[in-house]
């Protein structure tokens, strides 16, 4: 994905996966649930407009976030910034470090 794009359902879920190489994420938002899997690589905010947790874009928003890499998810200067709203539910599987 690049900054400016985006991907929404009002109705589903959205899943994005790559067997190689990393994902770069800008905008998803979904009813029911986002489930990003990097099997050999990283998740990336392409956005990259973080300046503090009041003053960013919001990169993924579902009830239910699934984030798994085998890499990095986020960066500690430029994270992936998540809202799975009250009750919702956040899951990360990494083998390196995760910035959410």
């Amino acid at each position: 994905m690049s900054a400016d794009s985006s991907l929404s359902t009002i109705d589903g879920s959205i899943g994005l996966s790559s067997l190689e190489g990393d994902l770069d994420i800008g905008e998803l938002s979904a009813s029911n649930s986002v489930t990003i899997t990097a099997s050999n690589g990283s998740i990336s905010n392409v956005i990259g407009d973080y300046l503090s947790d009041d003053n960013t874009t919001i990169n993924v928003s579902a009830p239910q976030i699934n984030l798994s890499a085998t890499l990095d998810i986020g960066a500690n200067d430029n994270p992936i910034v998540v809202s799975a709203g009250r009750g919702g539910e956040v899951n990360l599987a990494s083998t390196r470090e995760g910035f959410v």
